[in-house]
């Protein structure tokens, strides 16, 4: 997507994309997004016994997170009950994350906070999902 952004995107009129100042911190960023959504799969196919049962329940809890995280509509426009949840969310940690090197054009040291909690994220959802799963074999 990204070389598309940076190559494609201009023959349309459009500008290309600016990847801000650090190629590193994008990578770092993606990679611990990546992370998290990788833990998050493990979960569902660890605590679902069916196929589609996790698909349901994917999509589901997948569309609730982008519309709370910011994806879907923003922060800014939600009440602020919702703006503090939403803050709570990988979905939105990310976000800000790419936001803040594409558009703010900062660097590795002011996203750290964001990259910092999708990987303890990332570990916790691991964690109980291997948990889940020692469960489901003792009772097996």
């Amino acid at each position: 997507m990204m070389v598309v952004g940076i190559y494609l995107m201009p023959f349309f009129g459009l500008p290309a994309l600016n990847l801000g100042g650090s190629i590193v911190a994008v990578f770092v960023v993606a990679l611990m997004l990546s992370f998290a959504a990788t833990s998050i799969g493990v979960l569902i196919g660890t605590i679902f016994s069916s196929y589609q049962q996790a698909t349901i329940f994917g999509t589901v809890i997948d569309v609730i997170m982008a519309a709370v995280g910011g994806i879907m509509v923003p922060l800014f426009a939600m009440p602020d009950p919702i703006k503090f949840i939403g803050r709570l969310t990988p979905l939105n940690w990310g976000m800000e994350s790419f936001n803040d090197l594409f558009l703010r054009g900062y660097g590795i040291i002011e996203v750290l906070p964001e990259v910092m909690k999708l990987g303890i994220f990332s570990i916790i959802i691991l964690i109980v999902a291997w948990k889940a799963n020692t469960n489901n074999l003792m009772t097996q």
